[in-house]
C-alpha cells in the first residue's frame, strides 16, 4: 500500500504528533498514526525514508481553497523575511505551545528593507548599534539544497507535474497577519487594500525563490478578510513599536527577549478602567512596561 507514495519525515519540534507524506503525483497529504515510531517507518519504507516534516492535521489548507497558490512551491515563503509582532509571538508560545527559539529569529536590518517603516527595530546587548527585526525563522530546504525556507513551510519534493515541488503552510489557520494579507497593503486612509506588484524572483535569481506565476487580482483575495488582516497587522505592529521603544531604552540580551514579550503581552487586559487621556492613566501602567524591560 505504500508503493505509490514518497514519505518524508522529520521531527520538527513543533509539538505535533502526526506523520505526513506527499503523494508522488498530486501532492496530496496522507496521514499516519502518531504511534508509528521512526524504526517502524524505516522498516516499511526502507531506503525511501528521508527527512521531512511532522505537522498537525488541522494545519493543512484544503487545496481547492488556495487559488493562485494551489500548485505553487511557495517561493514567497522562501524569499522573504517575515516580520512578526509580539502578539504573534505570544499566540505561538502561550496558545500553541511552540518554543520561541524554534520559530523566531532576529534579522539584521541596517537598510530598513525588512521593516519598511512598519515593523519595529530592536537593539540587543551583544550588538547595541545593529537594528534587528523579529521574524519567522528560516531553515535549510530539502527540495532546494543550498537554499532556505520558512520554518513552517511543508515541502513536497519536485516531480514531473510539479518541477519545483509543492509548498504548504503547516500553520495556515494561525499564520501571522503579515502572511494573511500578502500581497496587499492599506491605502493612506486604511479603508482600501492595495495590491502591490510581485517581482518574478524574490532573491538572487535562484529557482527556489521564483515568485507568483502571474500578478494577483482583487478576485484572488477575500475583501473582508484581507482588510481585517491588514488592520490588525497595522495595529499590532504599532503597539509592538511602543514595546520596542521601552526595550531599546536599555537593550537586554537576546536570550531574555521571549520572557520580556511574555510579560508584556500577558498583561494587556486590565481589570480596572483605563482612560484615553494621559490624565486618566495610572502611573503604574507605564511603569509596569518599563520594569518589564
Amino acid at each position: 500500500m505504500y508503493r505509490s507514495w514518497q514519505m518524508y519525515f522529520l521531527n520538527s519540534g513543533m509539538g505535533s504528533s502526526d506523520f505526513a507524506g506527499c503523494d508522488d503525483k498530486s501532492g496530496r497529504v496522507v496521514w499516519f498514526d502518531s504511534r508509528l515510531s521512526d524504526p517502524d517507518v524505516k522498516r516499511v519504507l526502507g531506503d525511501r525514508f528521508k527527512p521531512f516534516l511532522i505537522i498537525s492535521r488541522s494545519s493543512v489548507r484544503i487545496r481547492s481553497q488556495m487559488g493562485i497558490c494551489d500548485s505553487c512551491h511557495s517561493g514567497c515563503c522562501r524569499s522573504f523575511a517575515v516580520p512578526i509582532s509580539g502578539a504573534d509571538i505570544h499566540q505561538f508560545t502561550q496558545y500553541q505551545n511552540k518554543n520561541f527559539w524554534d520559530f523566531a529569529c532576529r534579522w539584521e536590518d541596517s537598510e530598513g528593507l525588512i521593516s519598511r517603516n512598519l515593523a519595529p527595530h530592536f537593539f540587543f546587548e551583544d550588538a547595541p548599534d545593529v537594528p534587528f527585526v523579529i521574524c519567522l525563522k528560516h531553515i535549510p530546504s530539502v527540495s532546494f539544497p543550498g537554499t532556505t525556507k520558512c520554518r513552517f513551510l511543508m515541502e513536497c519534493l519536485p516531480d514531473d507535474d510539479h518541477p519545483k515541488g509543492l509548498g504548504r503552510c503547516s500553520i495556515y489557520h494561525s499564520r501571522p497577519h503579515t502572511c494573511r494579507s500578502f500581497p496587499a497593503k492599506l491605502n493612506d486612509d486604511s479603508e482600501l487594500a492595495i495590491l502591490y506588484e510581485i517581482p518574478t524572483n524574490g532573491r538572487n535569481g535562484e529557482p527556489a525563490y521564483d515568485l507568483c506565476p502571474r500578478q494577483w487580482t482583487p478576485a484572488d483575495l477575500d475583501p473582508n478578510e484581507t482588510i481585517q488582516s491588514l488592520v490588525v497587522a497595522k495595529y499590532e505592529m504599532t503597539f509592538f513599536k511602543k514595546i520596542a521603544v521601552i526595550w531599546n531604552q536599555n537593550p537586554g540580551p537576546w536570550n531574555s527577549f521571549p520572557e520580556f514579550i511574555n510579560i508584556i503581552y500577558a498583561n494587556r487586559i486590565s481589570s480596572g478602567q483605563v482612560g484615553n487621556s494621559s490624565q486618566d492613566q495610572s502611573p503604574d501602567d507605564s511603569e509596569s512596561l518599563s520594569n518589564a524591560a
